[in-house]
């Protein structure tokens, strides 16, 4: 008993936490994924719905695979377009970009941080500000403050002036977009991605300024990279969490929890020796009476068992039906007619049996049976005839 109350509460508070999660809302998420798919502050599920107004029938490709592999399928009449917080690629990637750059390709990439093949290529050197605010201003026709995940942003304080010209300011003199000829291509370089998150889209009016700078862009076939995203391939794969991320796993995890809950409910209670199962007797009386019957057979005086067997028909008929049968005359016939207990031909039989039995004082077997099968027809109502002269068979 002591054991079912301890287990109570633990069982409660694990029903509770369950509940909880299920009914609990979500807490926004802050963290900058930069991914079409997602609406959260610093996805880009805006700007990629939007795409087809600043595009007007280009095919729109998402690119979920390193460059070096899908440059080469969609070809160099195209627009690749990047935004994360910084750009990962081998040497076998870059090469592939500037290649693809250098056939005709044009390349927006926004980030916060420039990558080293980049910074190389163009001879850029990158300085740092800090705001102390929750905005980073944007020098601007409209004077954009955005709002971004870290006070931390860096700008373009130097670059090769022979190939690269400046393209935007973050303030009056610090450059933060950039556009670099390179062969027959362009390579246009931003610093500020989080003007085309989510929320400086919806709530901050970054829409003109997303409007202009991809505007440079000419209109023609765009790549979304949905491959280098720094937030996807810093998830910490967890056990636990890669085990909800699956449908499969997240379904035979809420039934473990279930299985488990169950058990404390069920398993929890005091154990007793089970308790055996009380056969009730068998009703034996059929057998016992075939028996007897069988023994007065052998026993008994034939006569006895007729004188018997008639008065017991007799009484039967009183009891059941209200009818005296001890005439035994014509009038008996019709009664047993009306009633429908017996039919004429079989009323007239039964009467004829009746009236005969127990004049004889010695009897055969076969006219036993044949005395016997006839008086209890008056047992066996008319509709359940068939039954009963089934159950005669076995008498």
């Amino acid at each position: 008993m002591f054991k079912q109350k301890a287990t109570l509460p633990l069982l409660a508070t694990i029903v509770f936490l369950l509940v909880a999660q299920f009914f609990m809302k979500p807490p926004v998420n802050w963290n900058p994924s930069f991914s079409y798919e997602d609406e959260i502050p610093y996805g880009t599920d805006a700007l990629f719905l939007s795409l087809d107004s600043l595009f007007p029938g280009q095919p729109v490709y998402i690119n979920h695979e390193n460059l070096y592999l899908s440059l080469s399928r969609y070809g160099s009449g195209a627009n690749l377009f990047i935004i994360d917080t910084e750009l990962k690629m081998d040497d076998e990637e870059s090469a592939a970009l500037f290649n693809w750059v250098r056939r005709g390709g044009q390349a927006f990439i926004s980030l916060s941080k420039l990558s080293a093949a980049l910074r190389d290529s163009f001879k850029i050197v990158t300085g740092m500000t800090f705001s102390s605010a929750d905005s980073i201003h944007l020098h601007t026709d409209d004077n954009l403050f955005l709002r971004a995940a870290t006070p931390i942003s860096f700008y373009v304080s130097s670059f090769d002036s022979g190939r690269v010209s400046a393209a935007g300011y973050g303030a009056p003199d610090k450059t933060i977009f950039i556009k670099a000829a390179y062969g027959k291509g362009l390579f246009y370089l931003h610093l500020q991605p989080y003007a085309y998150a989510n929320y400086n889209l919806l709530l901050r009016g970054s829409v003109p300024y997303v409007q202009k700078t991809l505007g440079l862009l000419p209109l023609r076939p765009l790549i979304w990279d949905e491959y280098h995203k720094n937030a996807k391939q810093q998830i910490v794969q967890t056990p636990m969490r890669y085990i909800l991320s699956e449908a499969a796993l997240r379904a035979a995890w809420f039934i473990l929890l279930a299985l488990v809950v169950l058990f404390l409910l069920f398993g929890g209670r005091r154990r007793q020796k089970a308790i055996p199962v009380l056969v009730p007797p068998k009703n034996e009386s059929g057998s016992y009476l075939k028996t007897l019957g069988r023994f007065s057979m052998r026993r008994t005086q034939p006569l006895s068992l007729i004188k018997l067997k008639k008065k017991l028909a007799l009484a039967w008929l009183r009891q059941h039906y209200g009818i005296d049968g001890r005439a035994l005359d014509k009038e008996l016939i019709r009664e047993l007619s009306r009633r429908n207990i017996l039919d004429e031909n079989e009323a007239r039989n039964w009467v004829m049996a009746m009236a005969m039995a127990g004049k004889k004082r010695d009897y055969s077997t076969a006219e036993l049976i044949r005395l016997a099968g006839i008086i209890q027809k008056i047992y066996i109502p008319r509709t359940h005839e068939k039954a009963g002269k089934n159950e005669l068979k076995h008498i």
